[in-house]
């Protein structure tokens, strides 16, 4: 019985962390806008590599990087969606501008 409960938890985890960096992307891919939608192929693979990452760890907190752009962005115009993110996967998100970083490139890190 015991191992059943904390299967289903871990299930449960990574179901959570899947959604939130599922949610993650999709905030980014918006942020981002109209001008990559071409290369919406290349960022897929980022993205399905960075859950794959996840799935791996049980993690606390989620790092992203991005150019700076898109990460003052984040932090200003999108904060009310980021803050809400952050409340309905339950795990904090931090955020780390990367010169060389194009717009289109991010990384999802757990912490």
């Amino acid at each position: 019985m015991i191992n059943s409960v904390s299967a289903v938890k871990r299930v449960g985890r990574w179901l959570w962390l899947t959604a939130a960096l599922l949610i993650i992307g999709t905030v980014i891919l918006v942020v981002i806008g109209r001008q990559i939608i071409p290369r919406i192929d290349e960022l897929r693979v980022a993205i399905e590599t960075a859950l794959r990452v996840a799935r791996a760890c049980d993690c606390e907190q989620l790092l992203v990087m991005a150019s700076t752009a898109v990460i003052e962005r984040l932090l200003d115009e999108d904060s009310a969606q980021v803050a809400d993110l952050e409340e309905f996967i339950g795990r904090s998100i931090q955020f780390r501008a990367e010169d060389l970083f194009a717009r289109e490139q991010f990384d999802i890190i757990p912490l």
